[in-house]
């Protein structure tokens, strides 16, 4: 009787809180993907931001700033990256049991989203409890493990926290759309809540546009339009408004403080904090025409594809990405009182993010994806409820499918032994001589990583890492200027240059070396006054590379190849024949990879 008892409390345990095991379940995972280290593109400079409050490229994202920074004074783990990192899985996994939740409201009033007469088939539809619960974790692991949405959760970036908030306006907007098909009293207090939750939203990206022709349409599907409705929209409209300008407000008022970290020339005055929201430095990337368009378009199709370029097997969904798509045809062709919802929301996140012309746009299609998950859920409790006798077998495979995804693409989102852009970063930052310049234009490997180093922990703060593109712009480094009087005067003396400002402006003729020399040094040039030879020399420490390298790590093993190579040219032009031969010869050994330029091959075998 005791053991019958302690079987039904672990039964009515699962069948209340499965939703939150299962994203106790994705958490685990994450926490065992997630990195130790700095992340790559954003990751350094948002992490920066947390750990500093300070200011981040536009739009600023002002509730991902004080959430993180509040969270970083937290005693959770070591070190502070790893803390920050973590983070991420949190934002993550609350927006997996979300979308459970999702998936669960929609089974349980699946036939109310159909019109009665022209499918009564899919009208008398129903799934009993335990297919609910098993479709429904399907839906939020189709979603935890796609290839995009997982990675958010290995690295500091702002869309984890944008995804959960996301997540929340989409159950609520479903459950208003449900209730209204049911023609149940609806409370103003749910338009309250969705109101309160796209203020936070747009107080942390942007991205919270998707949502909004979806959110209008629903609003006035639900209370028509007459002068109550409007009145209580514009009411709506204004908590959202007030909520985002105080975040904003709030980054322009940290800003005067002059936080230990900002992004260019931080919004001090409210027309700064205009262009800053507006993000006018990136204006330039939207809309750029047809093959801006084209472009981003195949990345969307690539991202979905089973191209083994993607180095994921099966792409973003696996194998489940035939679910995805018959289940966006499903809803779209039969679920009349869903597609328009759908169709919104699709069309509007296509619209901007096609358009925006940027190389990292993968997470821009999150909202989508979002969306996709759903969908494959819809048909997969369609199937399995028509398959009557064959649903636990159905069932099974799914999760199968789902488990296999994890299995097959864990070993390439694993970051938890990753630390080769920090290694990278540091050995960088660790050459450059006291209080010198250090111009780069490697923001994704460098200049980002090297922000979280250098004003989160406060490692070489003495180097003075400036953007080359950013240089010309009169409201860059305005302070570093200041001191300097002009640009040219910042360049008068010897400064560095990273590796990438050789290969894709100097090497290009895009930029001016007047009368400096360019010595090898580390992992950096410098550009000297002074031809002569110069004898202080250090070879970069190895960095930590995994057996298998991804591709910024290979991008980071061959730069070090080729400046260790560039050194050993710089010693035979001086007539140092045995110190460039160490040197090849160490690269031979260390980094067995690299290829030696061939007319260097001679000094090997002298």
């Amino acid at each position: 009787m005791k053991t019958e008892n302690k079987l039904n409390t672990i039964h009515n345990f699962f069948f209340k809180y499965y939703h939150i095991l299962s994203g106790i379940f994705v958490f685990v995972v994450y926490f065992l993907t997630t990195s130790r280290s700095i992340g790559e593109i954003d990751s350094g400079e948002l992490a920066a931001v947390q750990a500093t409050w300070g200011i981040a490229h536009p739009t600023g994202y002002p509730l991902f700033a004080i959430t993180g920074y509040i969270y970083s004074k937290l005693p959770i783990a070591e070190p502070l990256i790893f803390q920050l990192n973590l983070l991420q899985c949190v934002f993550n996994s609350l927006a997996v049991i979300v979308l459970i939740k999702i998936v669960e409201n929609i089974l349980l009033n699946f036939k109310f989203f159909f019109n009665e007469k022209r499918f009564p088939a899919f009208f008398q539809i129903e799934f009993n409890q335990w297919n609910i619960i098993i479709i429904s974790i399907i839906g939020g692991l189709t979603y935890a493990f796609s290839i995009t949405f997982w990675k958010q959760s290995t690295r500091v970036e702002v869309y984890s926290l944008q995804i959960f908030l996301t997540s929340l306006i989409l159950y609520f907007l479903l459950d208003v759309l449900i209730k209204h098909l049911k023609s149940e009293l609806l409370p103003n207090k749910k338009w309250y809540i969705i109101s309160v939750l796209i203020g936070l939203a747009f107080s942390n990206h942007l991205m919270t546009l998707y949502l909004l022709p979806a959110t209008v349409y629903l609003f006035f599907l639900v209370n028509r339009i007459d002068k109550k409705s409007i009145f209580f929209f514009v009411k709506l409209f204004l908590i959202s408004f007030s909520i985002s300008f105080a975040f904003y407000l709030l980054m322009m008022f940290r800003a005067q403080s002059n936080p230990e970290f900002t992004f260019m020339n931080e919004p001090k005055s409210f027309p700064a904090l205009v262009d800053y929201v507006k993000g006018k430095y990136y204006e330039s990337k939207m809309f750029q025409g047809p093959e801006s368009f084209r472009q981003q378009t195949l990345q969307f199709l690539n991202i979905l594809s089973f191209n083994k370029q993607t180095g994921f097997t099966g792409g973003e969904f696996g194998f489940l990405i035939f679910t995805v798509f018959s289940g966006l045809i499903f809803v779209i062709s039969f679920m009349k009182r869903l597609r328009l919802f759908y169709a919104l929301i699709i069309v509007t996140s296509l619209f901007f993010v096609l358009n925006y012309s940027i190389p990292d746009i993968d997470e821009y299609f999150l909202v989508i994806f979002l969306l996709f998950s759903i969908a494959s859920a819809i048909i997969i409790g369609v199937v399995v409820t028509v398959s009557k006798r064959l649903q636990p077998i159905l069932l099974a495979a799914f999760l199968v499918i789902i488990f296999l995804q994890l299995y097959l693409n864990f070993p390439d989102i694993d970051r938890s032994k990753d630390y080769v852009i920090e290694d990278y970063a540091r050995e960088v930052l660790n050459n450059i001589p006291p209080d010198r310049i250090l111009i780069t234009s490697d923001w994704p490997l460098f200049a980002a990583p090297s922000f979280f180093l250098q004003y989160a922990l406060g490692y070489r703060k003495d180097v003075e890492v400036l953007g080359v593109e950013m240089l010309p712009l009169p409201y860059y480094k305005i302070d570093v200027k200041k001191k300097y009087g002009s640009v040219e005067n910042l360049l008068k003396d010897d400064y560095y240059i990273t590796f990438d400002v050789f290969k894709d402006y100097i090497k290009k003729g895009k930029y001016n070396l007047g009368n400096k020399t360019l010595i090898p040094e580390g992992l950096c040039f410098r550009m000297s006054n002074d031809s002569s030879y110069f004898a202080n020399y250090i070879i970069p420490k190895k960095m930590r590379f995994l057996a298998k390298r991804k591709i910024f790590h290979d991008y980071i093993y061959h730069l070090t190849g080729f400046m260790i190579e560039a050194r050993a040219r710089y010693e035979i032009e001086h007539g140092k024949i045995d110190k460039a031969k160490n040197l090849l010869s160490f690269i031979q050994e260390e980094y067995p990879d690299y290829l030696i330029s061939s007319d260097l091959k001679f000094y090997l075998d002298k």
